[in-house]
């Protein structure tokens, strides 16, 4: 699901060394506050009415994995959550943070638990935000080396979180629960997600379908009542291209990606990578199970 979403505005701090050997903390990743959910300016947003069927009640005992690319790499990170546009106060818990291995898999032996004042759930009342203790990452030995890759964030809502704070536009996707799933505490695991069902793989049949990208492209011209011709014409390709790519019979191309991006303004590897992320989703459903009896991960180093 491209979101994201959270009554969880999450920020994130390391530690960074400088020449005279002392540390200080740093803000390695931010997404500024918006809200309450679904206010906000959202871009080629899916229909979240599933997961938050009201946005007065926001989420009910659900579980989130936010995937997080950090600017700076430390070996030790603290998180922020925050309450700012809630009405209600909001409980965390099974909070944990790892290396993404990707979609909404975590590196196995990298989880490490989340902890605020030494407690594993911390309640953080409307208006306010509230910062982890510090977590060290022992999967980090030279920050340099993990430029580019990516965290995943996982922690459990306790029973209704009310208006939730949240970031109207996000260029990656992460990961929710169905209301009321199973609680995710013992989060350890680094399956898809710490209940194991997720908005993507889970095999539910209550659960909404993988949307293909055009489905969510169409969204985005009849929001500026473009029509497909017109839109073809505009980037210079084919009509059938994108009368295809709408109707989910064809899939992003690099040069599709490339001219969708330069014309809505928001870069091809955007348009890629929800294509990418269509199609690992999709092959997760069909195959991943068998993947996973096949495929076993290798240990980290």
């Amino acid at each position: 699901m491209r979101t994201l979403v959270s009554l969880a505005f999450v920020g994130m701090l390391g530690s960074a060394a400088f020449a005279q050997g002392a540390e200080k903390w740093v803000t390695s990743w931010a997404a500024s506050p918006q809200g309450p959910y679904p206010i906000g300016n959202p871009s080629v947003q899916p229909n979240q009415s599933f997961h938050f069927p009201a946005a007065a009640t926001g989420a009910r005992d659900q579980s989130f994995r936010l995937i997080v690319r950090p600017d700076i790499w430390s070996r030790q990170v603290r998180l922020r959550l925050s309450n700012a546009f809630g009405t209600k106060p909001v409980t965390f818990d099974g909070a944990f943070v790892g290396l993404q291995l990707g979609a909404a898999a975590v590196m196995p032996g990298t989880n490490q638990p989340v902890r605020f004042g030494g407690q594993d759930s911390v309640t953080v009342k409307p208006g306010e935000w509230v910062w982890s203790d510090p977590v060290t990452l022992p999967f980090v030995r030279e920050p340099g080396e993990l430029s580019g890759r990516k965290l995943a964030v996982s922690f459990h809502v306790a029973g209704e979180s009310g208006p939730m704070t949240w970031h109207a536009k996000a260029l990656q996707t992460s990961y929710v629960t169905a209301p009321a799933g199973p609680h995710p505490a013992r989060a350890s695991r680094e399956s898809a997600l710490p209940s194991g069902e997720d908005a993507v793989t889970a095999k539910d049949k209550s659960m909404p379908p993988i949307s293909h990208p055009g489905r969510l492209l169409r969204r985005e011209i009849e929001a500026r009542s473009l029509s497909a011709n017109r839109l073809a014409l505009d980037l210079g390709v084919p009509s059938g291209r994108i009368t295809d790519i709408l109707n989910g019979r064809r899939s992003i191309t690099a040069d599709t990606a490339v001219r969708l991006g330069r014309y809505f303004g928001n870069g091809g590897q955007f348009w890629l990578d929800l294509q990418s992320q269509h199609d690992i989703a999709l092959m997760e459903r069909e195959r991943g199970e068998e993947i996973a009896r096949r495929v076993r991960p290798a240990k980290v180093a």
